[in-house]
């Protein structure tokens, strides 16, 4: 069954702007350095930013129960997928590593 519920709060909590934060400061500092170019996977044709955004969204992966995301909606804190949607939706990086 699929559950519609509004957030409370603000579009971009504490958190999800520390997301946006935290993802930029690691992007940066991966492309000032050259080490984003040892992010190539055998077996696919993404490429290096691509990798280091799939890897991000890999650590926002969690299963919950349905109660209790509902219940931690209600009180403030977005689940995983708005979170990290919100976040790269800020980066441009992201946009053009994807094309969309």
């Amino acid at each position: 069954i699929q559950v519609s519920v509004s957030l409370l709060g603000e579009p971009f909590s504490p958190t999800t702007l520390r997301h946006i934060g935290a993802l930029r400061m690691a992007y940066n500092t991966l492309n000032i350095t050259g080490q984003s170019s040892n992010f190539r996977l055998p077996g696919n044709d993404f490429t290096n930013e691509q990798v280091f955004f799939l890897a991000y969204a890999q650590t926002q992966c969690y299963q919950r129960q349905d109660l209790v995301q509902y219940l931690r909606t209600q009180l403030g804190s977005y689940d995983e997928k708005t979170a990290l949607n919100a976040a790269l939706i800020q980066m441009p990086e992201f946009a053009r590593a994807f094309q969309c």
